[in-house]
């Protein structure tokens, strides 16, 4: 995937390997362009911001008291 939904670990291509988050994230993407009928960067952009929403929405629950 690209614009940083999934970020490879190590040197080469050949010795990548992906962190757990990233599956999440590429089923998350997949399902805004199935489901919207979104192209890949439309669905990319509104995963990030919807990972930009809920970030803002943590940080008004922890100034207002109430983490989650």
């Amino acid at each position: 995937m690209k614009d940083g939904v999934i970020e490879p670990v190590g040197t080469d291509q050949a010795h990548w390997h992906f962190r757990g988050h990233c599956l999440s994230r590429v089923r998350i993407v997949h399902r805004l362009w199935s489901d919207l009928g979104l192209n890949l960067a439309g669905a990319v952009l509104a995963f990030e911001l919807l990972e930009e929403f809920e970030s803002l929405h943590n940080r008004i629950a922890v100034m207002e008291g109430h983490p989650q």
